[in-house]
């Protein structure tokens, strides 16, 4: 009894295998461009943060008088004035290194589609990339061709990445930064500026 027929059909087959790798080459390349979306959300997000930042530094004018008061105080320590130097520039170099990761990231834009970069010579005039009125060699040059962009645009969002997590640290350093400079300007004012008066 032969067994022919139920056998299955090996170009059959081949296409059957052909479409699951194109699915799957897809699929990865869709994830890596929703990658990249999420990615350079973080960096116009934190864009936004620093350019708030710097507009409420900018427009704290009486807080700027009272560091300034700070600096020419007598009664204010050489110690506290340097802390105070050390700490408004490791504000604005925290901003700064932000400010420049955030335009890196977004600089980062050579991105690649998931189809060939010449379309009509690949799909038309095809030479020696696949064969023509064959559906499996087709869809096994599409998935290549997508697999090809999906490492390079990895590359991309590896390095837009790293800037993004640099922008983040950047901000995190610079709120510290700020905070340490707020408590010492509040123990200033409080405890050397405007001691309470004594008891007569």
């Amino acid at each position: 009894m032969s067994q022919g027929n139920s056998s299955p059909d090996p170009e059959k087959k081949q296409l059957s295998f052909e479409k699951t790798r194109y699915d799957y080459s897809l699929k990865m390349f869709e994830n890596e461009a929703s990658r990249k979306k999420n990615l350079e959300t973080k960096a116009q997000f934190y864009l936004t943060f620093v350019t708030a930042f710097l507009a409420g530094i900018y427009l704290s004018l009486p807080y700027l008088t009272v560091l300034q008061g700070f600096m020419h105080n007598n009664r204010v320590d050489q110690t506290w004035r340097v802390a105070i130097t050390m700490l408004i520039i490791a504000l604005g170099v925290g901003l700064l290194f932000s400010l420049l990761s955030v335009l890196l990231a977004m600089k980062i834009q050579d991105y690649r589609t998931e189809y060939p970069k010449l379309p009509y010579p690949a799909l038309f005039s095809p030479k020696n990339e696949y064969e023509e009125n064959n559906e499996a060699e087709l869809l096994k040059y599409t998935a290549k061709e997508a697999i090809i962009a999906l490492q390079k645009n990895k590359k991309y969002n590896d390095r837009k990445a790293q800037y993004v997590k640099g922008a983040s640290f950047g901000i995190l350093f610079a709120v510290l930064m700020l905070t340490l400079l707020v408590g010492i300007s509040v123990y200033l004012q409080v405890y050397v500026v405007l001691p309470a008066p004594s008891k007569p």
